[in-house]
């Protein structure tokens, strides 16, 4: 049960994240007028997660088990797409 639960959380991830990665292009072109926009956004996220993901993983590991952490983070996803 807690994997279809979790499963079922991931398929509506993905979908909103796909919406996502097709309206932020438009959005940073329409904001600044510069095309490559989208892209230095991309690059600016690729570049925090690569940076910052092991340092917070490791952290919230010593704070709480995985189901906490996974729960708090599927619901501030969700709360981020509102």
């Amino acid at each position: 049960r807690a994997f279809l639960a979790f499963a079922l959380a991931m398929v509506g991830m993905f979908t909103l994240e796909n919406q996502l990665y097709l309206l932020l292009p438009d959005g940073a072109r329409a904001a600044t007028g510069w095309a490559g926009a989208a892209g230095l956004v991309f690059l600016v996220g690729t570049l925090a997660n690569l940076g910052l993901q092991m340092r917070l993983t490791r952290i919230l590991k010593r704070r709480g088990g995985r189901g906490i952490w996974i729960s708090a983070g599927v619901a501030l996803m969700g709360l981020a797409f509102v």
